[in-house]
């Protein structure tokens, strides 16, 4: 599974909402769990048949040393985008959207 994640006008900034690569693929990773029946065991071969792709020196993808202290703002607001994309009758929802998704 591809998921790619573009920004819309949201560069790396010098303040804390700066989010690192590894935080959004495990938003990536539980909202792709969150669609997935219950019995199935949590392992590290979740994460495997992902590939999540998000622009560099961007809010989604920061390049070290940013400032990332406040990261779960930009990553948690992204699950409704997420949630809408893997299956926009299950999920609706009023958010301003960030990012666009696309899952392949």
């Amino acid at each position: 599974m591809k998921i790619t994640l573009t920004t819309m006008e949201w560069p790396q900034v010098q303040g804390g909402i700066n989010s690192p690569l590894p935080f959004i693929i495990s938003c990536c990773g539980h909202a792709v769990r969150s669609m997935m029946r219950s019995d199935i065991p949590n392992t590290s071969g979740l994460f495997r048949p992902m590939n999540v792709i998000a622009p560099e020196a961007s809010i989604l993808n920061s390049i070290m040393p940013a400032a990332s202290s406040m990261r779960g703002i930009v990553g948690f607001k992204d699950y409704p985008t997420l949630f809408l994309e893997l299956n926009p009758k299950f999920f609706q929802t009023e958010y301003q959207l960030l990012v666009k998704v696309v899952i392949h």
